[in-house]
């Protein structure tokens, strides 16, 4: 691809976008970088995710001496045990959410690399992401505490904190923001558009509980039930394989939506600001090709590696 056509390109990709482009817009970077965003995925993933469910889960089983046969016979034996039955429900998550945060980050590096006009590639990704690895973790260790206090006062502010701290790591990736500053570039840039902002989290929310609720059926219907089963327990956390990619291409999609909207962000700000540093001046160096990120409307998806 020529620099200028590369160059008009970005500068149709960072337009201002509607609700329904936005979600459009989403979709169409997962199925062009699907491949580069589910080996991230499943690279960062399926570790924690297998040694929780085939090693960590069973060993808390026996110890808390639950009886799976009594579990399904007696409706009151999971109330009656649910200290044990909690603890033990929440042992993958625990385990795979620090990997899915460093995950977020890599993917975000990928659509970075995708509005620059090259094909993301997962090495490079998983290396840009795990090097911001405490700095995104700080922020969203601070985020979640902010949103959860929120929701422990009243669902309300929960939900109000969630909105505006929507889009709190993409900075640390593209402005290389710290922990506290990523948190207040998130205040500043969903400030004066809250509906927008929300109607985009709700979508994100029913992605992530129903979607989870749904398969979290199907797989325990086929492999039995993610408390006492290694198998259905590994299926059952296979969700977060999709959910978290999806997750972090909506909050990119929208950090720079509001940038372009707020501060007239363009092709040169985001070459300034993310493709000076990341290896990208000739299509050669570091594995990187051009290639052209497009909406499924305006032709064909590129491919990744």
């Amino acid at each position: 691809m020529d620099p200028e056509t590369e160059e008009r390109r970005s500068a149709m990709l960072l337009e201002r976008l509607s609700f329904d482009q936005t979600i459009r817009r989403v979709f169409s970077i997962y199925r062009q970088g699907f491949r580069t965003f589910t080996t991230l995925a499943l690279v960062l993933l399926v570790p924690p995710i297998a040694v929780a469910s085939f090693f960590i889960r069973p060993k808390l089983v026996e110890h808390f001496q639950l009886d799976e046969e009594q579990y399904y016979r007696d409706p009151n034996y999971a109330l009656a045990h649910f200290k044990e039955t909690f603890q033990v429900s929440m042992l993958t998550p625990v385990l795979v959410i620090p990997f899915s945060w460093v995950l977020i980050a890599c993917v975000m590096h990928g659509v970075g690399t995708m509005y620059l006009g090259k094909v993301p590639n997962a090495k490079i990704s998983l290396k840009a992401g795990i090097s911001k690895i405490c700095v995104i973790v700080l922020a969203m260790l601070l985020g979640e505490l902010v949103v959860g206090l929120g929701y422990l006062l009243l669902v309300v502010p929960g939900v109000y904190m969630s909105v505006r701290l929507f889009v709190y790591a993409p900075p640390i990736i593209f402005e290389k923001a710290k922990a506290v500053e990523s948190l207040k570039r998130s205040f500043e840039l969903t400030r004066f558009n809250w509906c927008y902002v929300f109607c985009t989290y709700m979508v994100v929310v029913f992605i992530t509980f129903p979607g989870q609720m749904f398969w979290g059926i199907f797989t325990s219907r086929l492999f039995g039930e993610a408390l006492f089963s290694s198998v259905g327990c590994f299926a059952n956390y296979m969700y977060m394989v999709i959910l978290y990619p999806l997750v972090a291409i909506c909050d990119t999609v929208m950090y720079l939506n509001l940038r372009v909207e707020k501060e007239g962000f363009n092709a040169d700000m985001l070459w300034n600001e993310f493709g000076r540093d990341g290896g990208f001046e000739s299509e050669e160096q570091d594995g990187y090709r051009s290639a052209l990120l497009v909406d499924e409307e305006e032709g064909p998806a590129v491919a990744s590696e």
